[in-house]
């Protein structure tokens, strides 16, 4: 029932920002409804591939139908919204990368809904070409997506969500769940944040349980690295927002996963002393890449401290790596402080070495 409520408020929704959009001339004004309008369209996009009936109605063709000439005479705030999301890519990265793929998707979905109609040709007047090319830059640092996390009914197609990987070639449903949401976080559209929460700290559970099941710590290093990436983006995100890291949901998580981290400590040591190895060779990385990598283990050990795997946390603070760290950034730091991520504290110094973190930076 929730579901379908969702789904009604996310077609009035699309249909109620699409009037806005086409009765106006401003076209900054148009970023909030045209924001809520792509949001909603993530939602119908993805109801489309996940019920057969509902993508095939006569219900869905008519409201298609409907509101295809609003969105045809607005236009150019769905153009603007594209340029914006290319532009804020090619910028400071200051979303989670699931919020990126999330709005990525909504652009394909809006293309796929209306490609029957005079809508058809916005795929070759506005290029996706360039935000793909910013994705994949971006994946190596930001993605690893654990399948088991990846919203059920989103297509192989929608690359960007297990990039730097490739796609299954078949999808099972999502056998992940997560802690309930606070009542103000319920589904709904325009409700960006709590989606990219779900998926966020669905990725660290899936990525924990991987990396329990392996008993091969060669090989279970290999699993660490989605683990990392999520704990990286679940890190930064209770950085920027204290009602998430105070939250009840995160603390389930960080509980429910800690046992399962124990079972596979050694491949997370594994892991990081492969981090130092790769910095002591042949540096082939990105500087960035690195920073990213530091951070994740640093975030992985605040979130973990309180739990049965304090003993490691205590014991594994990534001194060495740090050596190595000081002695690459003489040659591939000073990164300026405009280019760090929001919510990376200045405890995490490597991201400003080796000039020293600005004051300003508080650590929380």
């Amino acid at each position: 029932m929730r579901g379908a409520l969702a789904l009604e408020s996310a077609l009035a929704t699309i249909e109620s920002a699409a009037r806005e959009l086409a009765a106006m001339a401003d076209m900054d004004k148009g970023q909030e409804p045209a924001r809520r309008l792509m949001s909603a369209m993530y939602e119908v996009g993805l109801q489309t591939r996940r019920d057969a009936a509902f993508h095939t109605s006569p219900r869905l063709r008519e409201w298609v139908v409907r509101t295809a000439p609003l969105l045809a005479q607005g236009k150019p705030a769905l153009v603007h919204w594209m340029c914006a999301l290319e532009a804020r890519l090619a910028g400071r990265f200051d979303w989670s990368w699931v919020e990126a793929c999330l709005a990525r998707s909504a652009w394909e979905f809006l293309l796929e809904l209306y490609g029957g109609t005079f809508l058809k040709r916005l795929s070759e007047e506005v290029s996706s070409e360039k935000t793909d090319d910013r994705l994949r830059q971006l994946d190596c640092h930001q993605g690893y997506i654990p399948d088991a996390a990846v919203p059920a009914g989103i297509p192989t197609s929608h690359w960007w969500w297990w990039a730097p990987c490739s796609p299954p070639a078949s999808r099972a449903p999502a056998s992940i769940s997560v802690p309930d949401r606070n009542p103000e976080e319920q589904e709904g559209p325009g409700n960006e944040r709590a989606l990219a929460v779900d998926i966020e700290l669905a990725s660290v559970e899936s990525a924990a349980h991987d990396l329990a099941g392996e008993p091969d710590w060669n090989k279970g290093r290999e699993y660490a690295n989605p683990l990392m990436q999520a704990l990286y983006a679940v890190g930064l995100r209770a950085r920027r927002d204290a009602s998430f890291r105070d939250s009840t949901r995160l603390r389930a998580t960080v509980l429910r996963t800690a046992p399962l981290l124990e079972q596979g400590w050694r491949s997370m040591y594994e892991w990081l002393s492969l981090l130092e190895h790769r910095l002591t060779g042949t540096f082939e990385w990105s500087y960035s890449k690195a920073c990213i990598q530091r951070s994740a283990w640093e975030f992985f050990r605040e979130l973990y401290m309180d739990t049965s795997l304090q003993e490691f946390v205590l014991g594994m603070t990534g001194e060495l790596v740090d050596d190595v760290l000081r002695q690459v950034a003489d040659f591939e730091g000073f990164a300026p402080d405009a280019s760090v991520p929001l919510g990376i504290p200045a405890s995490h110094w490597w991201w400003w070495a080796p000039d020293a973190p600005p004051a300003h930076r508080a650590d929380r």
